[in-house]
């Protein structure tokens, strides 16, 4: 690829030359593959990045000095949008910190059962009664 070439494709892309336009994309397109596969990002997810890069690139199209200059821009681009992606996947694969508990809690309105839950040996005892038979404390005023 001769820079003289490069250069001419640029300029013309940029005045909205699409056939200059799609000759870019086909040459630089395995490198943004090549990139986007490194990161191991489901197919989708590289056809995201794909056209976000060539986005940003029609964006700044007219911006780029030098020819030679391209491959590098186009690289540092990739690699900076696949790893958005998957920040952002981290963000959003949320876990549920309580788990189940918080789908056996009872919400505002629904019938609630007013006999206390069973102790371990099947007793009904009240919190006092628990914390005053504190075997470590022997009183009802030790704070745990």
């Amino acid at each position: 690829m001769a820079m003289v070439e490069l250069r001419e494709l640029l300029s013309a892309a940029g005045r909205g030359d699409q056939d200059a336009w799609d000759t870019i994309v086909e040459r630089f397109m395995p490198l943004v593959w090549s990139i986007t596969r490194r990161f191991n990002l489901p197919e989708k997810d590289q056809e995201d990045v794909s056209q976000t890069v060539w986005l940003r690139l029609a964006e700044r199209i007219e911006t780029i000095r030098e020819p030679r200059a391209l491959p590098g821009w186009i690289s540092t681009t990739t690699r900076n949008e696949a790893l958005a992606v998957l920040k952002s996947k981290r963000r959003t694969n949320s876990v549920d910190p309580y788990g189940s508990w918080m789908a056996q809690t009872p919400l505002a309105g629904d019938a609630v059962d007013d006999e206390p839950p069973a102790g371990r040996n099947g007793s009904r005892r009240s919190a006092m009664d628990l914390r005053s038979s504190n075997p470590v404390s022997g009183n009802s005023y030790c704070y745990w």
